[in-house]
């Protein structure tokens, strides 16, 4: 959740929450669609998400130099276990992150 210092009552996800919580779904469906067309059984899979967002330009403090609103970066992490070489998983999340 974001800090309390951005608006946020912390009651509910903030739409950049959001937004990234339908990004780490849109992996998974793909990535357990791609396993199940491959008959590659996942035993566990986990995405982790985070982004930054540079407040300066939608707060009018700072570096106000227009940059653009919105996330700066999306970091995502994906741990995969599965009876299937690195390389075969490899393709798999490649494949996700492509489409």
């Amino acid at each position: 959740m974001e800090a309390l210092s951005l608006l946020n009552d912390d009651m509910m996800p903030s739409p950049s929450e959001a937004l990234l919580a339908a990004l780490g779904s849109c992996l998974s469906v793909t990535i357990q669609a791609n396993a199940v067309a491959r008959a590659i059984p996942i035993r566990r899979l986990v995405i982790e998400l985070e982004g930054d967002i540079d407040f300066a330009t939608l707060w009018g403090t700072g570096d106000l130099d227009f940059k653009g609103l919105g996330f700066e970066t999306i970091s995502i992490s994906v741990q995969i276990e599965a009876d299937a070489p690195r390389d075969v998983l490899k393709a798999l999340l490649d494949h996700a992150v492509r489409w």
